[in-house]
């Protein structure tokens, strides 16, 4: 799936055998071993051959986020660097779509107290956003549920 075996030694296909040994950074990358043989698989993507850990570390991703692209879900290695990390949703209200994180910041809400809002008790997100969020005085008068030790409620 977009891999080719390669020589430890001189990283290259066509390997004449008469391999000198390898000295800095690219002797630290080929260390390590991914495969249970002790074969080292490469990938090409953008007319480089290298290792999947060497183009997570060039393009700032998770090894484990481009070895499941490559290898469970059959992207091309350069399928699965351009994705990106992740998607962030988006989410409307007032005509407008931002992510939770740009609403919450707009509103001066915790994003979290925004998250639990909308998806724990089922808010709409207008009547999240304009729901002012309580100060630590309110919460300190607000009566707490009190159960009897030994029972499940």
């Amino acid at each position: 799936m977009g891999s080719i075996d390669v020589c430890l030694n001189c990283r290259r296909v066509d390997c004449p055998g008469e391999c000198d040994a390898m000295t800095g950074a690219s002797e630290n990358r080929t260390r390590r071993t991914g495969d249970r043989n002790n074969v080292r698989r490469y990938y090409t993507a953008f007319g480089e051959t290298e290792s999947l850990y060497y183009f997570a570390q060039k393009y700032k991703l998770r090894p484990y986020l481009l070895y499941n692209r490559v290898n469970r879900f059959g992207m091309t290695m350069e399928e699965a660097i351009t994705r990106g990390q992740f998607r962030v949703a988006t989410y409307e209200a007032f005509g407008r779509k931002l992510p939770l994180s740009a609403w919450a910041e707009e509103f001066g809400i915790n994003v979290n107290t925004l998250r639990n809002r909308v998806h724990r008790m089922g808010m709409p997100l207008e009547a999240a956003l304009m729901t002012k969020p309580m100060t630590k005085r309110e919460c300190a008068r607000r009566p707490r549920k009190r159960t009897a030790r030994g029972t499940d409620t």
